[in-house]
């Protein structure tokens, strides 16, 4: 007989695990692993999982769980496996809405629309605790040469002595250039993720922030850490990160919210990067 809990205790349970998720995922943060989660939902999850189109957070949840596919009761079902026996479940995020009625600010009609009221939790299963048809092995496509993405966007990589101590600076003035004062790889991949960056922002209409700004540093920092550990390379870099969260004053949900905002972010810069690698290579392939 299964035991029978309370509304209270079920409540706390929740508002416990919520703690947990938050607090994990906010860890990995601080010890440098959100390139680890990038990298593997790029290169280790299959287009046809549906955890491809899970948010940052539940991507990073993903990884800390040691799978690349994760599904619940009815999703395993509908390809044709079943949760084994004793598996125990892990929670995401499952964003929470309401019907609301709403004016038209043109019309003055009224009209029903939904409206974000914050996060439940849904318990999903890995596919490693899942028993029942095999799914179809995933193979990603063969990993460009990064750097040739400067080469894409006609950016100058020029190396020689650093001005203020910096390993490297992306520079927009007249031509855009890459200085580096380093051979390592991570500055340039590091300065690539601003080029990226200044890419994705154009295309929204927007610009890049002069001077070190946090967030933009946050997103180069992490793009820089994801190809590292796409090419086998691990940087796990944290400063901007960490100072980050340090100085964050709003609540814990906030602050997880807004760094996987940034998570997404650095994402699409590593696509951008990724694509104008490609196309270099495509180029050279058919020349």
């Amino acid at each position: 007989m299964k035991p029978t809990y309370t509304k209270e205790e079920r409540q706390a349970y929740m508002r416990e695990e919520t703690r947990k998720a938050m607090e994990s995922v906010l860890e990995m943060v601080r010890s440098g692993q959100v390139g680890d989660a990038i990298a593997h939902h790029l290169m280790d999850v299959s287009p046809d999982a549906p955890c491809r189109e899970w948010s940052p957070t539940n991507r990073m949840l993903l990884y800390l769980n040691k799978t690349a596919d994760a599904r619940g009761y009815r999703q395993w079902a509908e390809v044709g496996r079943h949760v084994a026996k004793g598996a125990k479940a892990f929670h995401i995020f499952v964003p929470r809405f309401v019907r609301v009625e709403k004016a038209d600010t043109e019309t003055g009609e009224e009209k029903e629309e939904q409206k974000l009221i914050g996060f439940m939790l849904a318990p999903v299963f890995r596919y490693e605790d899942t028993e029942g048809e095999p799914l179809p092995e995933y193979q990603a496509g063969p990993v460009p040469d990064f750097a040739e993405a400067a080469t894409a966007w006609n950016i100058a990589i020029e190396y020689g002595p650093s001005t203020q101590g910096e390993y490297g600076f992306f520079s927009v003035k007249g031509r855009e250039v890459i200085h580096l004062s380093s051979q390592d790889p991570d500055t340039l991949w590091h300065e690539l993720g601003h080029a990226a960056h200044k890419r994705l922002l154009a295309s929204q209409g927007k610009s890049m922030k002069p001077g070190q700004d946090v967030e933009q540093e946050i997103v180069a920092e992490w793009v820089a850490a994801t190809i590292g550990r796409i090419v086998g390379r691990p940087t796990g870099e944290t400063a901007w990160a960490v100072r980050y969260m340090e100085a964050y004053a709003g609540s814990q949900e906030r602050l997880l919210g807004s760094l996987a905002g940034l998570a997404a972010v650095a994402e699409d810069c590593v696509l951008l990067i990724m694509d104008a690698a490609a196309s270099v290579a495509t180029i050279a392939q058919t020349a």
